[in-house]
């Protein structure tokens, strides 16, 4: 019994040395292939991380930030997400995953949500600049989204009262018009028609 736990004890710290070795190892390849901007590789590279611990937040964190480089804007969204759940409220990492969600979903152009992001990140880091200037710069581009949508409306009523002007106009002269049927004015006599 003795020389089992001793071989157990034995075993077991070296597998442990070597998964941690072999998870530096990964983590190294998955930054340098960030560094270089060879995203694809990265994103395989932490796929195998998240493989063996699906709820890091810092793993979700970089596979959202490679996605994101990827244009891959729905996947990077549930990586952020995933981060957000399972880092620690408040924390670094809580902040840069709020943050770079709220950059995806402006990429996205989802305005609304990426502003409600960058207003978080502030209650967590009200020094947070990056936050500052993007919530600005959100907000402007939603002043300009509705007053685009506005005139696009504006412009659209104007074409419909138009064109509904130039029906009514064009029902109008049908009606101004003379009507021939059987009882219409004649240039010939009925008389010619007689037997």
């Amino acid at each position: 019994m003795n020389i089992i736990l001793i071989g157990l004890l034995f075993f077991f710290p070296g597998q442990i040395s070597s998964n941690v070795f072999l998870d530096s190892l990964t983590a190294k390849k998955a930054c340098d292939a960030y560094a270089s901007n060879n995203f694809a590789q990265a994103e395989t590279e932490y796929a195998k991380m998240l493989l063996k611990d699906p709820y890091s937040a810092q793993n979700n964190y970089n596979m959202g930030c490679v996605l994101h480089k990827q244009k891959k804007f729905d996947a990077a969204q549930n990586y952020f997400d995933r981060s957000i759940e399972h880092a620690a409220s408040k924390t670094k990492l809580h902040e840069q995953a709020l943050f770079n969600r709220g950059n995806n979903l402006a990429a996205q152009k989802k305005l609304d949500d990426a502003i409600a992001d960058y207003k978080k990140v502030l209650k967590i880091n009200p020094n947070n600049e990056s936050a500052k200037k993007n919530l600005k710069a959100c907000e402007q581009m939603q002043k300009e989204q509705k007053k685009k949508k506005s005139q696009k409306e504006k412009k659209k009523k104007k074409k419909k009262k138009k064109k509904k002007k130039k029906k009514k106009h064009q029902r109008g002269m049908l009606h101004d018009m003379p009507v021939f049927g059987e009882r219409g004015p004649s240039t010939v006599s009925h008389s010619v028609f007689r037997k």
